[in-house]
């Protein structure tokens, strides 16, 4: 779990999927924004840095998944704003490096 180049805070195998966001801080947005939703552990979670347990939640089935922001060094939802980010090849690409093997 984490992104290419990125230094991955846990590791584990989920099976997840894509929702648009219904929460209050997406309400007002001017596009579309996903989250992504845990629904199931196929292999248990573990941290793969130090201290991440003060900072970011493990990921459980049925919540959402959080990342570390780079700036702030906190949890913050993982989302993804379709019409920023959705411009041609982009999101393939996007999805391409979410698949599992």
């Amino acid at each position: 779990m984490g992104g290419v180049g990125r230094r991955e805070t846990n590791a584990g195998l989920v099976r997840a999927r894509f929702e648009l966001s219904l929460l209050p801080e997406h309400a007002g947005s001017p596009s579309p924004v996903l989250v992504l939703r845990i629904l199931e552990l196929l292999e248990p979670v573990r941290r793969r840095i130090t201290n991440a347990e003060q900072r970011m939640p493990l990921p459980q089935a049925g919540s959402l998944l959080y990342k570390i922001d780079p700036f702030s060094g906190q949890p913050k939802l993982w989302t993804y704003a379709l019409d920023r980010w959705a411009d041609g090849d982009t999101f393939k690409r996007f999805v391409a490096t979410c698949e599992g093997p």
